[in-house]
């Protein structure tokens, strides 16, 4: 056995997120984890990497060697590349040649860039290829899909179905935990619920445990509710079966109802703008000797809903930004409604961005201190037209943890709250 927990307990503030829960990884074991947003996937991730505390037990094969993807990787700025592969590797063992072919099967060609020249996406990249070339026994990857274009996608998949030590790892990716995992550990309510099945296997069999659950506790009231008659005749226990009964029924009060996890329904939002929303005019933009796009032309209507594709580095986010007022073309121009972005004086820029725009960064971008509800108010200030703060933390499921700090989020409700932000303004 690789690793064993047994009565683990984690808290998050007041809130238990893994109550005595037990967990058993073998060796060869592939196991995917899956939860709600909070519940404390990434939690369970740390603290098996040795990096979260904890109450309760863990034991640990001897020597065992551990890999560990987070969620944003940490790495000093002024390092190249290469630089932090050495420093994470520190073996000898692994030819230059091996690192650079893995660097390049997700798209990192130049290992001599600085960690501060890379985009959010570029920086988990070069992590993820630093964890999958380190010799270790257990693998463990928090949300290792994110940032990856469908090539690189398919080559980690049929990377970890080859992978002959055992796996752990969180993401939101049904097909790739259909075809990699062959456990699933669900995470609900402090509990762990243990299935030894592939996504579609695990959707049946928690189906039927949901089924059961309410079954017994249907059962359970009916009982409670006759046993409540008895109690309240004045009953004494004064034998030993009338003071069985009263225990039983002491026991049986205290279980608690099995809780189902609602969808999230977002909130629906109208344009306040013309029929002619934003258009681009021939924009282009390079990054020293890369171009991204060049003399590229577009009109966004009125209720029009655009994805925007491509690999990893061809320029997606930075065309939002653009879009955004926040970074600038290197040639052509942004218009709204017909006046130019650049023309436009501050304050009708800023009245564009605080009426029209709403928006999403890759990371989060939310202001270290001041709490969630804090956060969304800063949307709402710079709208004329504000939706209600509370119906949204509700909406969302942030509620209850409106007075956090974003530093005591997890990465999803981190997300929840960028979205409030940008949606509040409505």
């Amino acid at each position: 056995m690789l690793v064993s927990m047994t009565d683990l307990t984690k808290y998050n503030g007041e809130k238990c997120i893994l109550d005595h829960i037990e967990l058993h990884i073998e060796d060869k074991d592939k196991v995917g984890i899956l939860g709600v947003n909070g519940t404390g996937k990434s939690t369970l991730l740390k603290i098996i990497a040795g990096i979260e505390d904890y109450q309760g037990k863990i034991s640990y094969q001897k020597d065992i060697r551990i890999n560990y993807l987070p969620q944003t990787p940490l790495y000093n700025v002024d390092d190249s590349i290469m630089e932090t592969v050495y420093k994470q590797l520190d073996s000898k063992e692994i030819h230059d040649y091996e690192i650079k072919a893995q660097l390049g099967k997700f798209g990192i060609i130049d290992e001599t860039q600085k960690i501060k020249e890379l985009s959010g996406g570029q920086l988990k990249r070069v992590a993820l290829a630093i964890a999958l070339i380190k010799p270790c026994d257990l693998l463990i990857l928090d949300e290792p899909t994110n940032h990856l274009d469908n090539g690189m996608i398919e080559y980690l998949e049929k990377f970890l179905i080859k992978w002959s030590k055992s796996l752990l790892m969180v993401t939101h990716d049904r097909y790739f935990l259909e075809r990699v995992v062959n456990r699933i550990i669900e995470i609900d309510h402090g509990q762990i619920y243990k299935y030894e099945a592939n996504y579609s296997k695990y959707l049946e069999l928690k189906q039927v445990r949901l089924e059961t659950q309410l079954s017994s506790q249907r059962k359970r009231k009916l009982f409670l509710k006759k046993e409540l008659e008895w109690v309240r005749a004045g009953v004494q226990a004064r034998t030993t079966k009338s003071k069985d009964r009263l225990q039983r029924f002491e026991e049986l009060s205290k279980v608690k109802d099995v809780e189902v996890n609602g969808k999230v329904e977002m909130i629906h939002t109208f344009s306040r703008l013309g029929k002619k929303t934003i258009e681009l005019h021939e924009i282009s933009k390079s990054f020293e000797q890369k171009k991204l796009f060049d003399e590229f032309s577009y009109m966004f209507k009125q209720h029009d809903r655009i994805g925007i594709l491509g690999d990893n580095g061809t320029g997606k986010s930075t065309l939002l930004n653009i879009i955004g007022g926040i970074d600038s073309a290197d040639c052509g121009y942004i218009s709204i409604n017909g006046d130019k972005l650049e023309d436009m004086s501050e304050k009708k820029l800023t009245q564009y961005r605080r009426k029209h725009l709403g928006y999403v960064f890759q990371m989060y971008n939310l202001i270290a201190n001041l709490n969630v509800k804090e956060n969304i108010e800063v949307g709402a200030y710079l709208s004329d037209n504000a939706l209600d703060i509370d119906e949204l933390l509700h909406t969302l499921g942030l509620y209850e943890h409106r007075y956090k700090l974003p530093n005591q989020l997890s990465g999803g409700q981190q997300q929840r709250v960028s979205i409030g932000r940008a949606i509040v303004k409505n």
